[in-house]
């Protein structure tokens, strides 16, 4: 799960109308950008892995808080909808914390890598089917895979297709 979405879903809470929801969606946007000063301040070593961790699982326990206190709101359909979803995948949004060094707390990369192809194919139509979309999406993820690992992308796709 990436943070800056995440990020963004609570910046909506913080907009609501409804006070309490407005509020807790204030208290949830603080704890995304605790979180990202937190990990930048750790990345550049300005404290050691134990003090990050210390403090990501107290953030951790914050969000746990602050998300179940919507759900007993029943005026706020939308927020609690909202607030559901992102509990049910809690375990995900802390994955990080396995290895905080080499897991990103966004997906930023992966999404700039791949958002060319992605901006083409909406504009370009150049597939006929869904089948086609499929492959496209498979065949363009190896290749930045393979890409990304100073493989030769064209070289394992013609071994594979030779085999």
């Amino acid at each position: 799960m990436c943070w800056s979405h995440l990020a963004r879903n609570f910046e909506r809470l913080a907009h609501s109308a409804h006070n309490t929801i407005k509020n807790l969606g204030e208290s949830l946007k603080q704890v995304a950008t605790d979180l990202f000063g937190l990990t930048k301040a750790c990345l550049n070593k300005k404290f050691d892995l134990r003090f990050f961790l210390k403090r990501a699982r107290k953030l951790r326990k914050r969000t746990g808080y602050y998300l179940r206190g919507i759900l007993p709101i029943p005026d706020a359909p939308h927020a609690v909808r909202v607030a559901k979803n992102i509990l049910k995948i809690e375990k995900a949004l802390w994955k990080f914390l396995e290895d905080p060094l080499t897991i990103p707390l966004t997906n930023n990369h992966a999404e700039r890598q791949i958002r060319h192809y992605v901006v083409y194919h909406k504009n370009a139509y150049f597939t006929q089917s869904e089948r086609g979309n499929r492959f496209l999406e498979r065949i363009i993820s190896l290749y930045l895979s393979w890409k990304q690992q100073k493989l030769n992308p064209f070289h394992i796709l013609s071994q594979i297709i030779e085999t």
